[in-house]
């Protein structure tokens, strides 16, 4: 397994426009649709989350995510072919277990957690900002961040990390699980 002694470690950054209008096209609705998240881990009770490829059951194992509707029409396995140079570069040879898209709502937090489960632990975890601003920040062992749009980056999940939203708008962050494949 990889070192784990950081806080953030920078990926790379990515043209997230696309995405971005994507997401201005969609129905609000989206939002609301899945909030199993929001009811069983209580540090996201103020998320919104749109399930792409992801579910509770492959966070335990090292098997992929579930596909959901959400991710062929927001093109998402065209966005992680884009991405894939970018991961394989920085990570090597991998697969992409889950991807969902997160909204923080304004003027309100993630509390502090650490993430459990065995792929949870494996896995790289990023976080690509789509919609945010300098008062969001994002704190992991201690060491707060502004994440920049388009910008990649991998947090250690296993270290206590939180985030605070102090704007008038919600932030949007891709969050995507990389699994290096001598890691399985």
């Amino acid at each position: 397994m990889s070192d784990m002694n950081f806080n953030y470690n920078y990926v790379g950054s990515f043209d997230i426009s696309s995405i971005k209008n994507k997401l201005n096209d969609f129905d609000d609705a989206i939002w609301s649709n899945n909030t199993y998240r929001q009811r069983e881990f209580s540090p996201h009770v103020h998320t919104e989350t749109v399930e792409l490829m992801w579910d509770f059951e492959s966070l335990q194992t090292n098997d992929k995510g579930k596909i959901h509707k959400n991710f062929y029409e927001l093109n998402i396995d065209l966005l992680l072919n884009n991405l894939k140079p970018i991961y394989e570069k920085k990570y090597g040879k991998g697969d992409f277990m889950r991807v969902i898209l997160v909204k923080l709502k304004k003027e309100s937090n993630i509390k502090p957690h650490i993430d459990y489960g065995k792929s949870l632990v494996l896995c790289k975890r990023t976080h690509i900002a789509i919609i945010t601003n300098p008062l969001v920040s994002f704190v992991v062992g201690g060491e707060k961040k502004y994440m920049e749009a388009g910008d990649i980056w991998e947090i250690n999940n296993q270290k206590i990390h939180s985030v605070e939203n102090t704007s008038k708008e919600d932030r949007i962050h891709f969050i995507i699980d990389y699994l290096i494949s001598n890691e399985k």
